[in-house]
């Protein structure tokens, strides 16, 4: 009887198999299991699942059982015929819980255009240390596989609403469980790129925009060619990158670009600077009198009407004569006979010398030589006119510059005409140019203006 039941136990051993045969599940994945007796396929055996020695289904003459929600680890299979009981070797499986999976761009515009390059990721979140290989579904339909990220140029066909989920590469049966919520992609054709001016005070402001994505542009402008490298900041006036500000003749274009490989619009239609800075120029003279004699100095303005707080150089020029260009705006010089003219100025912004205004309405000077213009250059006068005067009484000396100039001041000399001129304690001045006097002596006057002051030879 020992023998038999050696036999027996030898012969008939429980089997239990898995189908599909992982080793690791998702929770919610479905299995189903197998159960037979090797060698005992013509006897009417009896079976039972159980999961970590919980009974799962009575016993039955069922082979197969299906679990649909797969939660339990641990599965053995028992095997009964006429009171014997044998059961299988226990399987062990791995359930994990499935991974969120996220879609993801870069760059993240709302608006992409035909050309531009962008790429999508598909995150598997908690699965960062695994090597995923990810299908792509765009309006329903699988288009791609790849890795996690998918890089690609966008075309307006590959507008549209996209979804992925992910397999890991050394388990192809092992999907996330759900795809990613959409993400939608809009491309539109190459943007438009608009470029317009706006004149100010002294130059021209340039905006450049593009059309109907204004986000993300970095703006480019050129000068006179537009195949040529574009401008640098040291050339003209960028604040920000899309408007410069320019005051030279010239044709000008921009475009845009942005992303990375860099991705650039057509180019602008040009637009003609043709026009000078509009600021207006006056031409000033200080001391301002109609009359100047040689050795006098003067200073010439230049003002920019509106430019006051631009920093300018300016040239001045005479007919036939050689163009002075002067450090600012002010020009100082001592007058000779040959100063007399018509002079003009314009000038220039020290940060573009292509900015030049207009040249400024003549101004006259009339320079003469003072002995030149009148015999007795200063005349002096006396009130009544005798030599004498009598104990108690005065005379009154006027001095005067004989011609039709103005701004004179006048010095009184006694004695000798280097002398130090007198002062109001030594002598009664009732007027400028008027002396009383009431002692006898010789006197002298000379004339003065301007600083530095210019002086008249004596009387």
């Amino acid at each position: 009887m020992s023998l038999i039941f050696r036999k027996f136990s030898f012969i008939f051993n429980v089997v239990l198999t898995a189908e599909p045969n992982w080793s690791t599940f998702y929770l919610g994945e479905s299995i189903t299991f197998r159960c037979y007796v090797n060698g005992g396929e013509e006897t009417n055996w009896k079976y039972q699942v159980t999961r970590k020695s919980q009974d799962t289904f009575p016993y039955d003459s069922q082979k197969s059982y299906t679990l649909e929600d797969l939660k339990i680890t641990e599965f053995q299979c028992s095997a009964r015929w006429r009171g014997v009981c044998k059961k299988s070797e226990t399987i062990s499986l791995t359930v994990l819980v499935f991974n969120k999976v996220i879609v993801s761009r870069h760059p993240n515009w709302s608006q992409m255009f035909s050309g531009e390059t962008i790429t999508l990721t598909c995150e598997v979140q908690g699965g960062e240390t695994t090597e995923w290989k990810c299908e792509w579904s765009r309006d329903g339909s699988v288009i791609h596989w790849t890795s996690k990220d998918w890089t690609f140029k966008a075309l307006p066909s590959s507008s549209g609403d996209y979804i992925c989920h992910c397999r890991r590469r050394d388990d192809w049966y092992s999907p996330t469980m759900w795809w990613s919520k959409a993400i939608k992609l809009s491309v539109a054709r190459k943007p438009k790129v608009q470029l317009s001016a706006n004149s100010l005070p002294g130059r021209v402001t340039l905006t450049c925009s593009v059309t109907p994505s204004p986000i993300g542009w970095k703006y480019y402008w050129y000068r006179d060619e537009k195949s040529a490298e574009p401008l640098t900041t040291q050339k003209p006036v960028f604040s920000p990158n899309e408007l410069m500000s320019v005051s030279e003749k010239s044709l000008y274009w921009c475009r845009g670009g942005r992303g990375e490989p860099e991705y650039y619009t057509d180019y602008s239609n040009p637009i003609t600077i043709s026009n000078n800075v509009s600021n207006k120029v006056v031409a000033t003279q200080q001391p301002n009198r109609p009359q100047m004699f040689s050795g006098e100095t003067i200073t010439l303005t230049c003002e920019v009407q509106g430019g006051e707080t631009t920093e300018w150089t300016c040239e001045w020029r005479r007919p036939g004569l050689a163009t002075h260009r002067a450090n600012g705006k002010d020009w100082t010089l001592r007058l000779s006979d040959s100063s007399s003219g018509d002079y003009m100025c314009r000038c220039r912004r020290r940060d573009d010398w292509h900015s030049s205004t207009k040249w400024s309405e003549a101004i006259t000077l009339s320079v003469s030589d003072l002995m030149e213009t009148v015999s007795n250059k200063v005349v002096v006068t006396r009130r009544p006119n005798r030599p004498q005067i009598f104990s108690g009484g005065s005379v009154t000396l006027t001095c005067t510059v004989t011609s039709s100039s103005s701004g004179w001041k006048y010095f009184w000399y006694k004695e000798r005409d280097s002398s130090e001129p007198l002062t109001g304690e030594e002598a009664d001045f009732p007027s400028n140019g008027q002396m009383n006097v009431s002692e006898e002596g010789l006197y002298w006057c000379r004339g003065g203006r301007g600083e530095p002051a210019y002086y008249t030879d004596y009387s």
